[in-house]
């Protein structure tokens, strides 16, 4: 559906399903490709973050492959893999790319497989370089399950992860109550028309503009 939704966002926007963003060709046409997080990882870096389940594991291969992350200090494994894939991986995703399968730390609102716990029911659409398009997953609706991994996520914020989650226990009573089999679908609508009218700045697509000068 997602990609059937873009082919026909860029086919009406720009009469083609092959276009330009600054200075890269992108092609919407086909199928676009399917890769697992762990295995782009594994590719572009060497490293395989599912035998690198500890942030001491993680910590060594990465500074092994002479990979670092300056003015950070990242004490937190989850933290540590987020910044491997957005420096290593995202920026060299340009042809539309579904990356899916996250590390569950990761994606603290989906749910997991059910043959797979530590990994997430949760799919990226990524093109141009890093931009993610299109943010989806299977909502996680357990509330004993949610409350843990809030606790878990309360840890790795008091451990310096700022994107961490917060507890929210309002929404943990409400899940309590029932929440039926649930997904969760984001469009950057703004990243999106960025890309189709060849924008480099996000200021110029937005419609308010509050940081964009007077004159």
């Amino acid at each position: 559906i997602t990609q059937e939704l873009m082919q026909e966002v860029v086919k009406s926007a720009c009469g083609t399903l092959k276009i330009e963003y600054q200075s890269q060709k992108l092609d919407f046409s086909g199928s676009f490709q399917i890769k697992k997080y762990r295995d782009l990882i594994k590719d572009e870096t060497g490293i395989d973050i599912a035998a690198c389940d500890t942030f001491a594991k993680l910590d060594a291969a990465v500074k092994a492959k002479k990979i670092s992350f300056v003015g950070q200090k990242i004490k937190v494994w989850s933290e540590l893999v987020d910044e491997l894939f957005k420096k290593e991986v995202r920026p060299k995703i340009v042809a539309p790319t579904f990356v899916t399968d996250y590390p569950i730390s990761t994606a603290p609102l989906a749910k997991s497989y059910e043959n797979d716990p530590n990994t997430a029911q949760k799919f990226q659409l990524i093109v141009a370089g890093g931009f993610e398009l299109v943010n989806a997953y299977s909502e996680l609706n357990d509330p004993i399950n949610q409350e843990a991994r809030f606790k878990e996520q309360a840890k790795m914020k008091a451990a310096g992860w700022d994107e961490a989650q917060v507890m929210d226990e309002n929404y943990i009573e409400a899940l309590k109550y029932g929440m039926p089999p649930t997904a969760g679908w984001g469009l950057g609508i703004d990243r999106l028309t960025m890309v189709l009218t060849n924008q480099h700045s996000i200021k110029e697509v937005i419609p308010f503009p509050t940081l964009r000068p007077k004159k």
